[in-house]
Order: structure tokens, then sequence, then C-alpha cells
């Protein structure tokens, strides 16, 4: 299957084998790709029945396996345009994105087995942890363990004001803990 959405994005390939019934959908064999960015892998979310899939979101199985992705940032701002806009997550987002993700749980209590992410060639982070309340974002709760973060002074630079005195290392490297609520942060890293 090819075409062009709405939006504007032009998608080039897509192949899936999709499952679906009154407990299940399901998405194996996902092969999704535009002219810069592909996504490939399982997905499926699993219920009781149609009535909690819709009024019990965060009760549904999820399961999600995204052994390969390649994201281009164009690709994003068809869904997100504002993030170009953005002055925290827009410079992260000029480059391409590569990783892998596998996730799974419920939006009550989400799993996230590992999530790794390359930003452009110089910006890395991975991680695996817990993500709990997603459905109600004043109780969300997360505790990401083996964070990993690398990344050069070019890619990072933007987050520190330019009257800044403050000198910037030529990269940076840090492993840890990240934990808290969206209100309270703690972490814990070795730099």
């Amino acid at each position: 299957l090819t075409g062009n959405e709405k939006s504007g994005i032009e998608l080039t390939h897509l192949h899936l084998k999709l499952e679906a019934n009154d407990q299940l959908i399901s998405v194996t064999e996902l092969d999704a790709r535009t002219k810069q960015s592909k996504l490939q892998g399982d997905a499926s979310i699993t219920f009781e029945n149609v009535d909690q899939f819709i009024h019990a979101l965060g009760q549904n199985n999820i399961s999600l396996d995204l052994p390969q992705f390649r994201i281009a940032p164009k690709d994003i701002y068809y869904f997100a345009p504002g993030l170009a806009k953005d002055t925290f997550l827009g410079p992260l987002l000029k480059n391409m994105i590569n990783g892998s993700i596998t996730i799974r749980g419920t939006l009550d209590q989400l799993l996230i087995q590992q999530f790794d992410a390359q930003f452009g060639t110089n910006t890395q982070i991975k991680f695996n942890g817990t993500v709990s309340s997603l459905t109600e974002p004043d109780k969300l709760l997360f505790n990401l363990k083996d964070v990993h973060l690398y990344s050069v002074i070019k890619d990072f630079q933007h987050f520190v004001p330019k009257d800044s005195s403050y000198t910037l290392p030529d990269f940076v490297q840090l492993d840890g803990i990240v934990s808290g609520t969206t209100k309270k942060i703690k972490s814990t890293y070795l730099i």
C-alpha cells in the first residue's frame, strides 16, 4: 500500500497483518515507510470487552515491539507541527532518530523493557523502567533505570542560555537512575 495522507505525509510502503475481535487488536509484521522514515515491528492491545477498551483505557494490556525505527523530523512535524518551534525539543529533532523500543503492560502500569534512541550521530539515550498512571497526568509516576545519555556540545548547548558564564564540555556522558512525577524529579547520575 502506498499513498499521500491529507496532512501531506507520503507513505511509500505499508505492509502489516491486522487482527481484531472483541478482545484484541493486533498489528504484526508492520513495515511502514516514507521517503525517509521506517517503522518495523508488532503491536497489540488486549481487553476483556469492548466496553473496557473504550471506558477503561488504562486497564488494557499493551505490547509494543519496534526492533527498528528511523524517523525523519519532517515526518514528526506532520503529526506535531509545534515541535518545529519548540525551543527545548526542536533542536534535538533536527536530525534523524534511529532506535528500538519494547513495552509491555497497561497505561496504569507500563514496563519499558528497552528504549534506545539515537538523535543524529552524536546523541544517544537508553533506558528501561516503569511509568504509572499515564492516563492521569497529575498522578504520573516514573522510575527509569539504567539510563545512559551521551551527547556532544553542539547537540546540547541550546539547553544553556547564550549569556551564561558556564563553560561546556565537548561531550557529556551520564549513567544513572531518574524517577519522580511531573512535579518532582529525582536523579542519581555518574558523570
